[in-house]
């Protein structure tokens, strides 16, 4: 190749804008067809470096540098606050210790008037942590508060910025979604995780009483590096999902015998973190997967390796676009409660009719449903298999 030629081929900002709208359709386009395309249309030869180079250079011409958006983080929250009233976005920074040193970005939340009054105002008590890298230069996370609204579908609440996952970085981001939503003391909220590096030390130093759940596929995970199989799965399910204190016994001594050492792993654990039979009636929720943030880093998906502000942008932007499509969803229902607890509700009467009731004065019943017996209490609003209380609020 001529040697004028290459050196203006090693610009690349030529080759990026000749196919930014390519580029803009599909930001994956692969370098193969990239090198293909050039030798189509130039009759040139690029190598798959090059290739690499042109696309992500037409990508930063598209959504602009990542050290170029860092540097705009604070004209960004201006705009975001004015356009959000009520909305909170915290940018931290740290400047090295020499003369004439610049602040440098650290961290940045961001709550959303919107995902804030929704979630305290009409969501159950549950909120799910996680945290996911980006894919930028700088190796940064975002983590995630997300709960479930009345539909039992994810609704984000807040998300940030960070260096990397640390006890630290969870504390600061935990006393920032506090500020917000309220005090776990004050509103006992429950937190459900898949245990990231510092996040448990970091709520039991936050929030020391607040009931902080374990995922419990995460869970199996870790039982499965050093006991494996199907029973030994299945036998973990049905601890999980033991209600009462008689039926955990039960499932234990029936693990018991398939793995020991099993046994003794799951025995470590505090049955309050992982278990239907340890779990508070609080919440309302008997979640045993952190699935609502495994569903929202999926819908996040595009943005991750986006510089910061159009990571925002397209959060901001889908959050928006999702919750007018529900709201305008339930404008035209016409049940008396959400759809998906009417389906969970015409589910359990079918399953009624393999029970019997008998009244025994007051609002008492006792309900057989082979082999087990249970006590109903409506004026409580209650039943000793405990399932009720654990899913169900007043309705």
């Amino acid at each position: 190749m001529h040697s004028g030629i290459q050196e203006y081929l090693d610009e690349f900002k030529w080759l990026a804008k000749h196919y930014i709208d390519k580029v803009r359709e599909n930001p994956n386009w692969k370098l193969a067809d990239i090198m293909q395309a050039v030798q189509n249309d130039f009759a040139l030869y690029i190598s798959k470096s090059q290739a690499y180079r042109a696309r992500k250079k037409a990508i930063e011409l598209l959504d602009g540098s990542h050290q170029k958006q860092f540097n705009r983080v604070w004209d960004y929250s201006v705009v975001l606050l004015k356009t959000n009233p009520g909305s909170t976005m915290q940018v931290l920074t740290e400047t090295l210790p020499m003369p004439g040193a610049l602040p440098i970005f650290r961290r940045m939340y961001v709550c959303l008037e919107a995902c804030k009054r929704g979630f305290v105002e009409a969501c159950r008590h549950i909120i799910g942590i996680d945290a996911c890298h980006l894919k930028g230069p700088y190796g940064m996370q975002l983590m995630a508060a997300v709960g479930r609204d009345p539909n039992e579908q994810m609704f984000p609440i807040a998300i940030a910025i960070v260096e990397g996952e640390t006890r630290e970085s969870w504390e600061w981001f935990l006393e920032m979604l506090f500020s917000d939503i309220g005090s776990p003391s004050s509103r006992k909220w429950t937190f459900i995780s898949d245990q990231q590096k510092g996040l448990v030390p970091a709520l039991t130093a936050i929030a020391p009483t607040a009931e902080h759940r374990f995922c419990v596929r995460h869970l199996y995970g870790n039982l499965a590096k050093r006991y494996k199989g199907k029973q030994l799965k299945d036998a973990m399910w049905d601890i999980a999902k033991s209600s009462t204190e008689s039926k955990w016994n039960s499932e234990m001594n029936k693990i018991k015998e398939i793995s020991k050492g099993a046994y003794a792993f799951l025995m470590e654990l505090n049955p309050q973190s992982w278990t239907w039979y340890g779990f508070s009636n609080w919440c309302k929720s008997d979640y045993l997967l952190n699935n609502m943030c495994e569903t929202f880093n999926g819908y996040i998906l595009e943005a991750r390796d986006k510089p910061i502000i159009t990571l925002v942008e397209i959060v901001r932007q889908a959050l928006m676009t999702r919750m007018t499509e529900k709201r305008e969803r339930m404008m035209g229902y016409r049940g008396p409660i959400c759809p998906k607890i009417q389906g969970k509700v015409e589910k359990l009467k079918s399953q009624s009719r393999k029970c019997t009731s008998h009244w025994a004065g007051g609002g008492l019943f006792e309900v057989r449903c082979h082999p087990d017996t249970f006590v109903v209490n409506l004026e409580a609003r209650t039943c000793s298999c405990r399932k009720w209380d654990l899913t169900w609020d007043t309705m």
